[in-house]
């Protein structure tokens, strides 16, 4: 028996018998005890140390009892106050029930009735305090309780109590992710609002399974990431009502005087919004956006022309040919939607091209050479080279993108040809071999000028090692270009998984996705799927699941409601676990483009490049969205950059023509995409440009003798 449980005893007397302590998710201590006389059950709270030191306790004390007056069902009352081992304690009612923390992270997901009826609950148990002249100050889903279908709220006034009894200055005591902004700032006072604002975290949560604004406590202060709008409610659910989306939107406000002026407010809207099954079923079905391609796209006589001709030739049914016809005309709806959507004000400026004196910075990374015939085995070669590259990125080196890098290899270029090409003052190249559960590797930095070597290394390591390897190959490369030894510790990237086999599935996957083709990408999502398996918190791999099924939609030309849903699944999953992923970002801005919500998709494209500036295939979709709207030449200039990125890139050529063909300068789109290597029917985007440039062109035999492997692929 500790010494708490016995002195806590002690204080309690006969009246009650301490039964035993509950887990806690919080600094405070928790324990269940009995009434003797009415054999009632009790929750004793053990303030923590840290929260107590230099507390006043009869002004804490005081605020409590003014709590206690408060009388609601849906608020859980203190009922008496006390001291064990020099630390307060408050005693309530103990209900059986969890959490909406734990509901939350341990049992399928709310339905929109349930999560209505919490806020509705909630709302009117904040109205019923507010009256009272008492604010929560700390509603968060750890202190909300959910008992037989009933929502409580729990702590109210603690926080206000603990913080006012201490001096200024003392230790964050909350949840920083549900605290309103002027109880961050200190600019004012906070009042009942800032409750409001927390009800609105938790509303959005409940919905989109993340926090709108997440924050974390350092040496007892809060740090708060830069603000950024909440990502739209609509990516993750479109059965929500739009009354539900304006009131949370309301609530999260950053000025108290924009939000709802009482949680009275609230309840009622709340009572107005149909949660019934048939009124979700319309919701979902009804698309929140109008699309941008409303009208069939078939409408040239050229284009006519070339489906019968295509159907004389190889006599195919009506059937086939409007599948062909579909896939055949989708960019050049892309003009056709320029008349359909205005493109919003001017943008910040896109990042700078490097410079000429950025060369002597840059690198590219090879994929490594594998002793083996496993697929698998070379993928992962190939997955490691991804993984430096990224990690060199980061640290502002200019380095040349994997799929460049893979081009120009499997065009047999010599190391220091491919080098030339792009035009980089290093190269890293290397071997890699596995046996077991250990890894070989043998790395070299060469100058492609002369062939010198600038560094090399040779590591057998356990697989397990594997994030400490790609740490040090980092750190080693980065301080030789550099210029110095070593660059900061703070640019070592964290681990992402404690499951080295999840790790190595992430690597494979890398590898196979960078192939391109919808096969590759295939075996790469299967790896990405197993990965999560092993460990489902893996947030780099929700993300990339995302990215390859959305890339495996545009490379097929389709986006059934089934993928769209399953890309924003796994990316919001992706964002919940690491909002910093990139990727993530970009697959959510893709699922919005082929929705038609321009807008939405231009804010979600910006912040995937406000996180990483460095991936081509966003700033290639970001350019393809602008010549969508008709601005070509913010298209061209968001191109270029991907092209900068990835020079020998097949993709940035199928952009570019993309541009091109909504110009209508068909020669130079035919021109961008014949330079694309291996064009066939596993390039539907680039092949199918090919044949609507050589259609624009009035080269209709052309364009039936290439669009023929896409119908024999049929």
């Amino acid at each position: 028996m500790s010494d708490l449980f016995a002195q806590l005893q002690a204080s309690l007397g006969d009246e009650y018998a301490l039964e035993r302590e509950l887990p806690a998710n919080g600094p405070s201590r928790l324990f269940i005890a009995r009434e003797r006389i009415f054999n009632r059950a009790i929750l004793i709270k053990v303030l923590s140390p840290e929260h107590t030191v230099d507390l006043a306790f009869d002004r804490f004390a005081s605020d409590v009892e003014a709590v206690a007056a408060i009388d609601h069902p849906g608020i859980v009352p203190p009922l008496m106050l006390g001291v064990a081992a020099g630390l307060p304690y408050i005693i309530t009612p103990y209900v059986p029930g969890v959490t909406l923390r734990e509901r939350l992270v341990e049992q399928p997901p709310l339905t929109l009735e349930e999560i209505v009826g919490i806020l509705r609950s909630v709302a009117e148990s904040l109205q019923v305090a507010h009256a009272g002249q008492q604010l929560h100050l700390d509603v968060n889903p750890g202190t909300i309780l959910l008992s037989q279908r009933a929502a409580l709220l729990t702590d109210l006034g603690t926080v206000r109590a603990l913080n006012a009894a201490r001096p200024t200055g003392s230790t964050f005591v909350g949840d920083p992710s549900y605290l309103a902004p002027e109880q961050l700032t200190g600019d004012a006072t906070p009042d009942q609002r800032a409750d409001l604002y927390a009800w609105g975290c938790i509303a959005y949560e409940m919905l989109t399974g993340m926090a709108p604004a997440p924050r974390t406590v350092r040496e007892g202060r809060v740090v708060e990431a830069p603000y950024e709008e909440p990502a739209p409610i609509t990516l993750v659910r479109r059965d929500v009502p739009a009354t539900l989306i304006r009131l949370i939107t309301r609530t999260l406000s950053r000025d108290p005087a924009d939000r709802p002026a009482s949680a009275d407010n609230i309840a009622q809207v709340l009572q107005t919004i149909d949660v019934s099954e048939r009124a979700q079923a319309e919701r979902a079905l009804t698309p929140a956006y109008v699309p941008a391609i409303a009208s069939p796209v078939a409408t040239t006589v050229k284009e006519t022309r070339v489906v019968a001709t295509i159907e004389q030739k190889l006599k195919l049914s009506r059937r086939t040919l409007a599948g062909i016809a579909a896939g055949l005309f989708v960019v050049v709806a892309a003009a056709v939607g320029a008349v359909m959507y205005t493109p919003p004000p001017p943008e910040e400026p896109p990042l700078p091209m490097p410079a000429a004196a950025a060369v002597a910075r840059s690198t590219v990374v090879l994929p490594f050479a594998v002793v083996s015939t496993d697929s698998a085995e070379i993928q992962l070669g190939a997955g490691l080279a991804i993984e430096l590259t990224q990690r060199l990125a980061h640290h502002g080196i200019t380095v040349m993108g994997s799929a460049s890098a893979a081009s120009l290899t499997a065009e047999r270029l010599a190391p220091r040809a491919v080098a030339r090409r792009l035009g980089v003052a290093s190269i890293l190249a290397g071997s890699m071999q596995r046996s077991g559960d250990t890894i070989h590797l043998d790395l070299a930095l060469l100058s492609p000028s002369n062939g010198a070597r600038l560094w090399g290394a040779t590591f057998h390591r356990p697989v397990v090692e594997l994030y400490s390897i790609e740490d040090s190959i980092t750190r080693a490369i980065a301080g030789i270009i550099e210029g110095r030894p070593e660059p900061a510790a703070s640019a070592v990237t964290a681990r992402e998984t404690s499951q080295p086999g999840a790790h190595l599935l992430v690597l494979q996957a890398n590898g196979f996705a960078s192939g391109g083709s919808v096969e590759l990408l295939i075996e790469a999502i299967d790896r990405y799927k197993a990965a999560i398996t092993r460990d489902s918190a893996y947030a780099r791999a929700h993300a990339s699941l995302a990215l390859s099924t959305a890339l495996v939609s545009a490379l097929e030309l389709s986006a059934s409601p089934a993928r769209l849903a399953s890309i924003t699944a796994e990316a919001s999953r992706a964002i919940a676990l690491d909002s910093s992923l990139a990727d993530a970002w970009t697959a959510l801005a893709y699922v919005r483009a082929i929705q038609g919500a321009n807008r939405e998709a231009e804010h979600l494209f910006r912040k995937a490049l406000d996180r990483d500036s460095s991936v081509a295939t966003s700033w290639g979709w970001y350019g393809v969205l602008a010549a969508h709207v008709g601005d070509y030449a913010t298209a061209h200039a968001r191109i270029l950059r991907a092209r900068t990125l990835e020079p020998s890139s097949p993709s940035a050529r199928a952009w570019d023509a993309m541009v091109f063909f909504g110009e209508q300068k068909f020669e130079r789109a035919e021109q961008a995409t014949r330079a694309i290597p291996r064009m066939d029917a596993s390039t539907s985007i680039a092949m199918l440009t090919h044949v609507e440039s050589l259609v624009g062109v009035q080269r209709d035999s052309a364009a039936v003798a290439a669009l023929t492997p896409r119908v024999d692929a049929l």
